[in-house]
């Protein structure tokens, strides 16, 4: 089944009512938009959420790391109709406001799934993602770039306690 262009624009008003109410801090418009069982996986490790409670509880913990700190820029959108429900798939660049200018933080990639419940689009599940930017094209993941960042972390790591226990045994010698 093919998506009216009704249908079309009032999925989009609610797609765009979220991420304008996400950036701008608005938590009672989001948390309208969403339906009761709402999931979410998000790009913080903690952000996974099994019910609707839950993700706006986060929400209220974390809004203000968002409000009016971060623009979408260069959004595109993909619909896709999928028997009950829609698929969006949005891509774009993320700016993060670094004292009063604008810098480019990441690309930022999401897919929202949508159904229409008692005659209005609701919000079912979520999912977001930041790219691993050491991936090279041809990569999944960056696996030699996250060996040789391990090693240079168990090499500080070994450099500090070497310099600890020289301390310890300094401050031992020290003592009368």
């Amino acid at each position: 089944m093919k998506l009216t262009k009704k249908q079309q624009a009032e999925i989009l008003k609610v797609y765009n009512a979220y991420w304008d109410g996400y950036l701008k801090g608005d938590i009672a418009s989001m948390a309208a938009l969403l339906d009761p069982k709402y999931t979410q996986v998000g790009s913080a490790e903690t952000e996974v959420f099994f019910n609707k409670k839950d993700a706006v509880k986060f929400l209220h913990d974390t809004i203000d790391q968002v409000a009016g700190q971060l623009e979408m820029r260069k959004r595109v959108i993909r619909k896709e109709w999928l028997e009950a429900s829609v698929l969006i798939n949005e891509q774009c660049d993320l700016y993060a406001k670094s004292g009063r200018k604008w810098i480019f933080f990441s690309k930022f990639r999401a897919s929202t799934t949508l159904h229409e419940k008692s005659g209005k689009w609701k919000i079912i599940h979520q999912h977001s993602s930041f790219p691993d930017l050491r991936a090279q094209d041809g990569e999944n993941i960056a696996i030699e770039k996250i060996e040789e960042e391990n090693l240079k972390l168990k090499d500080a790591i070994k450099r500090r306690t070497i310099e600890l226990e020289e301390k310890i045994e300094n401050s031992k010698l020290k003592q009368p």
